[in-house]
């Protein structure tokens, strides 16, 4: 490999030199081969040269490509790395954790600039660097050395968030709401709904939902994923799952409408740790800024609802 950049180092500086701008390969019976530009020289130089090099991606979080809303204050990080040179292995990496993209640079990362570290995992890297709060967002991107001690470029940045933790974390109004169900053998999927302003700042905004049963979230009558039966079932008695999105692109300057369609799904009667009556869903829409993190609407009393034509039939029972 040294041998094959020397040499074409070499012959482009040589053609420099005496002012020549092409030349020919031609074979030992006089016949033209191939007509090459220095230019094209520079180009197989420069291919040569980075071909050791390692490329990263596959960037996670958790095992996660950038999570909205991870349940841990210290995440593990992962990537992948590629090269064109066989054997090619990483010695060291380098992580950058920053709390925005500006930032993200080796004199500005304020939350966790590792150094060069000297260790070749890549899956799994603690984070360690200062205490991550709940409701927040991060930037990162990571760098490696091959075996001669080469480093990459580094990789292209990505996010993490970290989501509601506890119970402190939810706005003072939040709480669980729902629609009165007369029927226990036919319940409805109410729509509800609440209309807010918003005035675009610099920022995400983020919305958060906690339904007991499914849900679809709709901002502005648009979808805010392309999910359906969300949350996955888990143990009522024990646990509810919180859902976020990434509704930042849905809003508009002014006035704003979030419908919350809900159905029983699992939540029902059979299960011992079941309020009777739901669905019920718990929400807050949160404007995360390099300031702070200001919530923009909660559920409450003040939400309109209305039926949404849905209703279950008969009772959902496990191996029945």
């Amino acid at each position: 490999m040294k041998k094959i950049l020397s040499l074409c180092f070499v012959l482009c500086v040589a053609l420099l030199a005496y002012g020549q701008k092409s030349y020919q390969l031609v074979s030992p019976n006089g016949e033209i081969k191939m007509n090459v530009k220095v230019s094209d020289m520079a180009c197989v130089f420069t291919a040569c040269q980075d071909s050791s090099l390692l490329t990263i991606g596959g960037l996670k979080c958790e095992m996660l490509e950038s999570p909205l809303a991870i349940d841990n204050t210290s995440p593990h990080f992962s990537w992948q790395m590629s090269s064109k040179q066989k054997g090619a292995v990483s010695t060291a990496y380098q992580i950058l954790v920053a709390t925005s993209l500006d930032k993200l640079n080796e004199e500005e990362a304020d939350l966790w600039n590792t150094g060069k570290v000297a260790d070749a995992a890549s899956v799994g890297i603690t984070y360690g660097g200062k205490p991550l709060a709940s409701r927040s967002l991060a930037y990162w991107k990571v760098r490696v050395w091959n075996q001669n001690d080469e480093a990459s470029d580094w990789s292209k940045p990505t996010s993490f968030g970290i989501g509601l933790l506890s119970d402190r974390d939810w706005a003072g109004n939040a709480s669980f709401i729902g629609v009165e169900q007369v029927d226990e053998k036919s319940q409805s999927a109410p729509l509800l709904r609440k209309q807010f302003t918003y005035h675009p700042v610099e920022g995400t905004v983020l919305l958060y939902v906690n339904s007991l049963g499914y849900h679809e979230a709709y901002v502005n009558g648009r979808a805010v994923s392309d999910a359906v039966l969300a949350p996955a079932v888990s143990q009522w008695g024990k646990r509810s799952q919180i859902v976020a999105y990434d509704v930042t692109s849905l809003l508009k300057k002014g006035e704003n409408e979030l419908v919350l369609w809900t159905g029983i799904g699992w939540y029902q009667t059979h299960n011992k740790a079941v309020v009777l009556g739901g669905p019920y869903v718990r929400a807050q829409m949160d404007v995360i800024t390099t300031q702070g993190v200001e919530t923009l609407v909660a559920t409450d009393a003040t939400w309109q609802s209305a039926e949404s034509g849905r209703r279950t039939f008969g009772v959902w029972l496990p191996h029945q």
